[in-house]
């Protein structure tokens, strides 16, 4: 088996040393070997993972990759594989309810297909429900100014109506992929 320096295996995956070496605190890369002289010994398995570390972060960020390498550190390849295909699916309905939500801005009378049933007036919790957003969050944007519910006079509570549901689709889809809110 090949024996790697870390500034080889840093010049390979196209990071400093010192993020191997963060790699390696974190408990996702297996601990090397050492030197007479106390330098790291990486081997290919190390720069497999290195490797596969670098080809994930972009795509999954740091927390899901560091799960998944640590389930296959582990051995536990299932549970890499189950995480993995969540983050997958997760994605596809990001995709599709983005799909949605750009096209009910092209044609603003297309109704809404959703998880539930859009109705006249509906509380937050309804709304919540439909549109996959926590009411805090729907909450926050009416006090931002957002959106802007009207209130049942005898008991203060938001009444939602379909365009606020469109508000809050878009809403949604800005904050998955632009605003971070």
């Amino acid at each position: 088996m090949k024996v790697y320096k870390p500034i080889e295996i840093a010049r390979i995956v196209g990071v400093s040393t010192s993020a191997l070496r963060h790699y390696e605190s974190w408990g996702i890369v297996p601990k090397p070997e050492r030197f007479e002289n106390g330098y790291r010994k990486y081997t290919d398995v190390h720069l497999a993972y290195f490797r596969c570390l670098r080809a994930m972060f972009p795509a999954f960020g740091h927390a899901l990759t560091s799960e998944v390498v640590l389930d296959i550190k582990n051995g536990d390849q299932d549970q890499a594989f189950w995480r993995m295909n969540k983050a997958q699916a997760d994605l596809q309905y990001e995709k599709m309810t983005t799909d949605q939500t750009l096209e009910m801005l092209r044609n603003p009378e297309l109704p809404l297909s959703l998880k539930g049933t859009v109705k006249e007036e509906m509380t937050i919790g309804e709304v919540a429900e439909i549109t996959d957003v926590l009411p805090s969050s729907i909450r926050h944007w009416e006090k931002e100014g957002l959106i802007t519910p009207k209130r049942n006079l005898e008991n203060g509570y938001r009444i939602y109506q379909s365009t606020h549901v469109r508000q809050i689709l878009l809403l949604r889809t800005m904050r998955k992929t632009v605003f971070f809110y």
